[in-house]
């Protein structure tokens, strides 16, 4: 078997991957434009600043949970399937012993060495060792690789947590504009021009994740004016603590596949 038919094997994995976050990000926009989240503005009685806040959140179709899950066990399936391929060619044929055939992830550097010593990895040739080496497949060495380890390590036991509402960014073009011709009022000459509507989007620093309704996601500065049209965007995101805080699931699905698919793509000196 020549490097490229065993390259297109591996591959079958990535290109099934990518079908699902296909879905994925289909079933996401559906939820997104359902019209799943609504809020208001109240002024706050003893601060008087006027607060936005979440009326609405609806709950995420289940269906990008399942999906996800999938994506990220065939991403991940993806290297294991790289390690036989690389222990079937070095050890010429041999029966390779698929309960130990695993690309290692580890929590740690230790842990990964741990890892690595109980899988057939260490029969592959030894600069193909030295590549995964380089790698640095752990936490703290190549966390994209660990997060994606951990995400398909959880959903084999439980739906991933899913997959929540994460509060993504808001335009506060509105409220500059309206402090801005409000001390242009002030000055002489300066009182009838009118500043013209203009976005200034921002990202929060606390997503929010899981949002839920009564989540304070803006106040202005007290007395500020009240803004019924205030922008604001949400994402669908994954709330797994410790592993992906926030981060949005499609966005985050499809940037590990593209990690593994190039990733798989170095190691085609070794599998011949």
């Amino acid at each position: 078997m020549t490097a490229q038919n065993r390259l297109a094997l591996i591959r079958h994995k990535v290109t099934w991957a990518k079908k699902h976050v296909v879905e994925l990000e289909r079933v996401i926009n559906a939820f997104l434009e359902s019209e799943p989240y609504a809020g208001s503005v109240k002024r706050n009685p003893q601060t008087r600043q006027p607060e936005y806040v979440m009326t609405k959140v609806a709950a995420v179709d289940e269906h990008v949970s399942l999906l996800a899950g999938d994506a990220v066990n065939n991403a991940r399936s993806a290297l294991d399937h790289l390690v036989w391929h690389l222990t079937d060619v070095h050890t010429s044929g041999d029966p390779v012993k698929l309960e130990r055939c695993a690309f290692p992830v580890g929590q740690s550097l230790n842990s990964y060495k741990e890892a690595r010593q109980k899988s057939v990895v260490n029969k592959v040739a030894p600069l193909a060792l030295d590549v995964i080496d380089a790698i640095k497949p752990y936490k703290g060495g190549n966390d994209a690789i660990w997060r994606l380890h951990e995400l398909n390590r959880i959903d084999k036991h439980r739906k991933l947590c899913v997959v929540g509402s994460a509060f993504h960014s808001m335009d506060i073009g509105p409220s500059l504009r309206s402090m801005a011709q409000k001390n242009m009022r002030g000055l002489a000459g300066f009182e009838d021009i009118e500043i013209p509507l203009f976005e200034m989007v921002v990202h929060p620093t606390d997503r929010m994740c899981p949002l839920k309704v009564g989540d304070v996601l803006y106040f202005d500065a007290p007395e500020a004016e009240m803004h019924e049209d205030m922008k604001f965007s949400f994402q669908v995101a994954f709330g797994e603590l410790g592993v992906t805080d926030g981060e949005p699931v499609g966005e985050l699905c499809r940037q590990s596949i593209d990690l593994i698919d190039n990733l798989i793509g170095s190691f085609e000196p070794f599998l011949t």
